[in-house]
């Protein structure tokens, strides 16, 4: 899912470059440079806790040199949501879209296999506010049709995303640049609150059909 794009930049900016607290005028260029490094550090999981501070400071601009884009806000464009519970079944195209509030994230745990060049996460992220404009279509009980389109705000509370990352060096050598091998990550969102203007013509229905979108789409 496109919105989660910042999250996983997030993740893989802040568990990948705390060198830059240590070494910032010299660059790492190969995984046995980095396994140095890192094994000089007495304490990395304090370093890496501390690069995250580093970065949240920087979230609003970006940072050219780590190659991090602006993270909050972030642009995220378009992108479609699809959700079916049941008989309730809407398509969410989501337009123009941005997303802020990243910068409030909480570091929850970091844990390194130094010697595997691997990093386990756990971070959460309070709330994280989206808005933009959208298209909907659906329906429910298989007789009323949702629909509608306009502007729209989507408030996703306490996401919490977990996983490793896995470092490497391009061609195994020790001078060749550092790579990320594989990120896995998943996530749980405890809950979403949105509102969809214009959705079913406005009014009571309106609040009705962003009533089930909340209650049931964080769980999709």
């Amino acid at each position: 899912m496109n919105c989660f794009i910042p999250v996983a930049i997030l993740v893989i900016a802040l568990t990948c470059n705390s060198h830059g607290l240590h070494e910032q005028q010299d660059t790492i260029t190969g995984s046995l440079k980095l396994r140095r490094l890192l094994a000089e550090n007495n304490d990395i999981d304090e370093a890496i806790l501390a690069a995250f501070e580093n970065l949240r400071a920087e979230m609003s601009t970006g940072n050219s040199e780590l190659g991090i884009p602006p993270l909050d806000p972030y642009t995220i464009g378009d992108f479609v949501l699809d959700m079916e519970i049941e008989k309730f079944r809407v398509n969410l195209t989501l337009e123009n879209s941005t997303m802020s509030k990243l910068s409030g994230f909480v570091v929850n745990s970091i844990h390194n296999d130094l010697e595997n060049l691997k990093a386990d996460f756990n971070v959460t992220v309070p709330q994280l506010y989206l808005e933009g404009q959208y298209i909907a279509d659906g329906e429910l009980e298989d007789f009323i049709n949702i629909t509608g389109n306009g502007s729209y705000t989507l408030e996703l509370q306490s996401l919490t995303t977990w996983g490793t990352v896995t470092l490497g060096s391009q061609d195994n050598s020790g001078d060749a640049p550092v790579i990320i091998e594989s990120l896995d990550i998943d996530f749980f969102i405890d809950a979403l609150k949105t509102d969809f203007e214009n959705l079913m013509g406005g009014g009571p229905l309106e609040d009705i059909a962003n009533e089930l979108i909340s209650t049931n789409g964080h769980s999709t």
